[in-house]
Parts: structure tokens; sequence; C-alpha cells
């Protein structure tokens, strides 16, 4: 459905306009973790996440986020970038349906500063050129609704480690380098800098745009993933049916047949009526198939190695027409960045239906996974991890408050030496029950699984990958499931 040329009848129109609105169910998720929430409002988030946080899929447990939903209808936002250290920091911005169209952040060279947040009719993303004296550069929203949400990354983690708790949206991203009081005081400083006005725009001068109302939806609250099929559809039915009039797809291309499709599928003037003789449990159906199958056409998804693949640049982050891939993402991993930010291997369990990435281990069984070529290829603030999530998707409860393991992590190899950044050394990564202790040498090394063994997923994830890491210049970890190891 990338030309709307598949879409003859009503009840295709009704399966794209599910899927095409999927996005708005995940974003309105977000809201209503939040407390009366306001648009143009940042909201830091001050402690990283555990098992008990709900808020997003596979959480990152990395960074600290600062979320704002943003509302350009009545005017441009000036944003203030404060002075960072040396770690990892990012602001990326995101319209309205979880495309990330732009990006201001360490890894390019960016530097602290205003910037202007714009809503224009081209031109979408980082303009660094003919910019007004005062800023920066400019970024060019294609939707007056959207979101950022910026984050830091953590350092090294300590024995002192502590779990505070992230309720988790700017996603403004900044590395925590330690889960101690003292480098959370660091990051927490840096949020307090950061700043939003509303500024008169200047440009775009014609649109007319009605306010943001967050309230829209949440009043009636998105049903929960639990919901009935029927239940969730015609919620985001009728959320599409309001939003997408102001918000269209930044595809300019795509606008008129997608008009044409949502008012096939019942969406006139802010309202949904379902289409005579369609089915809405078809339209779900139909539309989940389109989103799991969207990464297995030819070109969309590149091989790395040992079972491992990750999506092609065109579905990164920035999906453009690719709505079947956007509605994945919102449904597996919402908000993710775009390949120059970051990369997202996936590992496929052999033999698994349709390229399943779900292991499952008994009380007797773990998987160990060999990086032979060393630790990830990484530049200058750049970092990777490998975080475990159970058959839910939220963090495994564990004794040791561990969910992850990466460059901060203090890995060692098999001669029990720290695993250098940019080395060569082979090290190992044993995942098993959470109950079932490994030796000693093998606890720093160890991610612990469910409880009693289960099915449990993992995310691989590389923020500032070098060329080796997509270039067969690096080799992805084999992965071999052998006997738990004991004490």
């Amino acid at each position: 459905m990338a030309d709307g040329s598949s879409i003859s009848t009503s009840q295709d129109a009704l399966a794209f306009a599910y899927l095409y609105g999927f996005p708005l169910y995940a974003y309105a998720l977000y809201v209503k973790a939040f407390s009366n929430p306001q648009v143009n409002v940042a909201y830091p988030f001050r402690n990283l996440a555990t098992p008990e946080d709900h808020a997003v899929v596979r959480p990152n447990v990395d960074t600290l986020y600062t979320p704002l939903f943003y509302d350009l209808s009545q005017g441009d936002l000036e944003f203030v970038i404060p002075e960072f250290d040396d770690r990892y920091w990012l602001w990326p911005w995101y319209d309205l349906y979880g495309n990330n169209f732009g990006n201001i952040g360490s890894l390019q060279g960016f530097n602290a500063g205003k910037y202007l947040l714009r809503y224009t009719g081209d031109n979408f993303g980082v303009q660094t050129e003919d910019v007004e004296d005062g800023y920066l550069a400019y970024v060019n929203s294609p939707t007056p609704y959207g979101k950022s949400i910026c984050f830091m990354k953590k350092r090294k983690k300590t024995k002192e480690a502590i779990t505070d708790r992230l309720r988790g949206m700017l996603l403004n991203r900044i590395l925590v380098k330690s889960r101690t009081p003292g480098d959370l005081s660091k990051v927490h400083a840096c949020q307090d800098l950061m700043g939003f006005t509303l500024k008169p725009r200047k440009h775009n001068n014609t649109i007319s745009t009605p306010p943001f109302n967050l309230n829209l939806l949440t009043n009636p609250p998105p049903p929960a993933a639990s919901a009935p099929a029927e239940e969730r559809a015609l919620y985001i039915l009728n959320i599409t049916a309001l939003l997408t009039p102001h918000n269209p797809s930044y595809v300019l291309k795509d606008r008129s047949w997608i008009s044409s499709a949502l008012s096939a599928a019942g969406i006139h003037n802010g309202t949904f009526t379902q289409p005579p003789n369609t089915s809405l449990a078809q339209a779900v159906e139909t539309a989940n198939t389109l989103a799991s199958t969207s990464r297995s056409a030819p070109g969309l998804s590149e091989p790395l190695g040992n079972n491992w693949t990750q999506p092609a640049a065109s579905i990164s982050g920035d999906f453009k027409s690719n709505y079947a891939a956007r509605m994945f993402s919102a449904q597996r991993g919402y908000l993710i960045l775009s390949r120059d930010q970051a990369a997202y291997p996936g590992y496929t369990v052999p033999g698994s239906v349709s390229g399943s990435d779900r292991f499952n281990i008994s009380k007797n069984e773990s998987y160990i996974l060999t990086f032979s070529s060393g630790p990830p290829r990484l530049k200058k603030s750049g970092f990777w991890s490998l975080t475990i999530y159970g058959e839910d998707q939220y963090l495994i409860p564990n004794e040791l408050g561990r969910y992850n393991l990466g460059d901060r992590s203090g890995l060692v190899d098999g001669d029990g030496k720290p695993v250098q950044g940019g080395g060569e050394t082979e090290f190992k990564v044993l995942i098993q029950a959470a109950d079932v202790a490994p030796p000693a040498e093998w606890v720093g090394n160890w991610l612990p699984g469910p409880s009693g063994g289960g099915t449990f997923m993992t995310s691989m994830r590389f923020y500032g990958a070098e060329d080796a890491m997509f270039d067969g210049g690096w080799e992805y970890p084999a992965v071999r499931k052998v006997a738990a190891l004991r004490e």
C-alpha cells in the first residue's frame, strides 16, 4: 500500500486506515502515562527504566529521556540546548506518526545554543543554511503536531547501582554513564537547562490549524493492548479521523491518494463511520499481516551474518511511504531512530516461524553469545547494548537489577580481563534463568532471563556505529543453546 493501487474496495480502505492510523494509538499510550500533560512543555525523566515501567515496550535502559509533545499550530518553537560533557546526547524530532524526520545531536557535531522548530510545507528535516541570526539551525516539521524525546547516555555501571524508576516522552536522550546518584545528578542538571519558547511564525502564515488538545487522545482513553481487537480498532479509526485532516503524510505525493483512501474507509470531516458490509476484524487482521511481513520484501532486510539482520535504512526510523513498516515499528519498537543515529540488528531464532526473535529456555538451559570480533566498532561518544525482555516485551525482574549489557557494563574476556572498546579480544555473554546463578567467572557477563525459564526477546542497539558494523568488517555474535551453567 505504498501508492494506493491495492485499495479497490471499502474493506481494503478500512484496513489501510487502521494501518495508517495505528501509530496514533502508540502516541496516545504515551500521553496516557502523564497526568494532565501540556503541549510544548518538557517532562524530564529522572530515573532509569525498571520492570515496573510499562509506558513503552522494549524500553531503553541506557539513557534518560526528556519527552515533549509539541504543537506548532500557533507559532514556531524555540529550543535551547545546554552545554554537555563528552557523553552522547540527542534531540530527535518525530512527526505525529513516529517518523524521525530530524536530529540534533552529538554524533553530527551540533553545539549548544538556540534552534527553531517550524511547521513548513516542504524541506522537512534539519536546515543549516539560510537561517535567521541567533539560531544554529531550523528543524522543519511536516506536521504541526508531533513529539521529541531528548536523551543522554549513562556512564559505566558500578556496584552502587540504583534501580530508580522511569516513567516513559522530544524523547530527548542523554546517555547516563553510570547508575550512580552523582552521574544522574549531572544529567538532571542538563535537563533543567533545556528551554522551550513559542515564537511568532514568520513563514507559512496561511495555515489554519486548531491547537493540539491532548485530551482528544485520552478521552476516551486508549484501550489496553490486551483489549479486544475491534475495540482498539474503533479507537484508532476515530482518532485517525480527528487528527489526520491537519496532519497529512509528509510524503507530499502520497497526500492525495491517502485522503481518498481514508474517505473510502468512512472518515469524513473529523468523524469515522464504518462503511456498510465491511468487517473491522478482517481489517485488523489484514493490517497486522501487512505490518508483520513488511520487512520481508526484497531489499528491506539486510543480512549481517550468524542469523543477524537489520531493517534497511529506508524503513529505519524514517519510513516515508512504507506505512506497513511504520505500523510494525509502532507495535514493536515505537520511536526508533534513523540509521544515521542508530542501528537495531535483530537475531532470528533458527527454525522459528516467520523469522521470530523469541527465544525459549528451560531452567536447565542457557544461551551463549560469542563476540569473536570483540566489542562493536563505534564512533566517538557512540555506545552499544544488548537488552533482554520477557514475553510481554518488558524488562525481566532479577536480583542483580541488570537488564542489559554493553560498553559500560564491565564485561570481561575469557581470561577475566576487561573488554576494551575498540579491541578485538573475544568475549561471551550468557543468558540463563534469573534464579540459576552461574559460576563466579560468568556473573559479570550474565544477562538474567525469566526465572524458572521461559520465553524472552533481545534488542541489540548501536548508537554511532562505524561502517565496519555493516560492511562485513565485524563478525556478529554466534548464538548457541547449551546446558545451564551452575555454581
